[in-house]
Order: C-alpha cells, then sequence, then structure tokens
C-alpha cells in the first residue's frame, strides 16, 4: 500500500494499531482509528492517529477532549449521532413486549461495505449489507432490509474514489 502512495490507513482494533503503526513508525503514514475506541486505550492511541471516526459515546468523546488538550495537535472526530427520532410502523419506539428504543433514535443504525483499489481514478459504489435493530445491542447484524428506503436511495448518490496525493507522487 505505502508503495502505491496510500498514507492513509486505517485500523479498527487499538492493538493492532499500535502494533502497525510501530512497525511503520519510519514512514510518513496517517492512522485512522476506525473501529470502537475505549476510553482506557485513549492516552496509548491518540497521539499515534490523524483521525478518530469512531465518537460513539459522549463519555469517549469527553476522554478524548481531555487528553487531546494536553498536545498541540488537532484530532478530527467523527461522531456518530442520529437525532432522526424517525419512528414508524416497521421501527416503533416500543416493541410488542414493551422494550423501548436503547437509544432513542427510532430507526436501526445500517452497516454499508465498500472496497477502494489504490489505482488513481478508481471508483467504488458502497453497498448495504444489514441493519442492527434498535432494540438489540449494537453488533447483531440483521439482513432484513425490505423496510429500509430512504437510505437505499441516499446510498445510491454515494461514490468514493481514489486521488494521489500530489504531495507523495513521485515525478
Amino acid at each position: 500500500m505505502l508503495a502505491a502512495g496510500c498514507l492513509d490507513l486505517g485500523e479498527s482494533r487499538p492493538q493492532e494499531l499500535w502494533r502497525k503503526a510501530e512497525a511503520l513508525r519510519d514512514e510518513l503514514v496517517r492512522w485512522h482509528m476506525v473501529g470502537h475506541l475505549q476510553r482506557n486505550k485513549v492516552r496509548r492511541t491518540l497521539p499515534m492517529i490523524s483521525w478518530l471516526h469512531s465518537g460513539d459515546s459522549e463519555r469517549l468523546v469527553t476522554a478524548v477532549a481531555e487528553t487531546a488538550q494536553q498536545s498541540p495537535t488537532k484530532l478530527p472526530v467523527l461522531l456518530e449521532v442520529n437525532v432522526s427520532g424517525d419512528y414508524s410502523v416497521r421501527f416503533p419506539s416500543l416493541t410488542d413486549e414493551g422494550l423501548s428504543d436503547r437509544y432513542g433514535n427510532g430507526q436501526p443504525s445500517l452497516v454499508y461495505q465498500g472496497s477502494i483499489e489504490a489505482i488513481e481514478g478508481a471508483r467504488s459504489e458502497p453497498v448495504l449489507v444489514g441493519r442492527t435493530d434498535q432494540h438489540e445491542a449494537v453488533g447483531e447484524l440483521h439482513q432484513d432490509l425490505d423496510e429500509i428506503t430512504t437510505a437505499r436511495e441516499l446510498l445510491k448518490k454515494i461514490q468514493v474514489s481514489c486521488k494521489r496525493n500530489s504531495e507523495t507522487a513521485s515525478p
């Protein structure tokens, strides 16, 4: 990947990121933490990353902010937020058994998958591969996508492309 000019690399597990960052410490890699980050791993992980893609709780974001204040470098953090409150017959606020929506957002989380070839100009269109249930703990992926409508239409408009960074392009 590095030989192809890809300097932005992602990892979903902090321990793997630590290991890989150490192995590639002499390279100009910009690491992206794309998976869940536990608060007890923030202090060790933050100095290694250029982006945090998984600001998924107030407690985590607070821990990141407190740790980042000790560094002169700014860290971009992508937050996971859903405030739609968009309940429907298919996605009700309460189940027939009386279970409430765990996160109060009215919708399941949608899981998209895609890949990008490390070739300049290559394009990729993500694919909707599953959803969570707002009444269950996150982690269970459901394949039933029949009632997912708006997100499926929005997905058709998303394209990801690969562009070589002019700063790292060889003459």
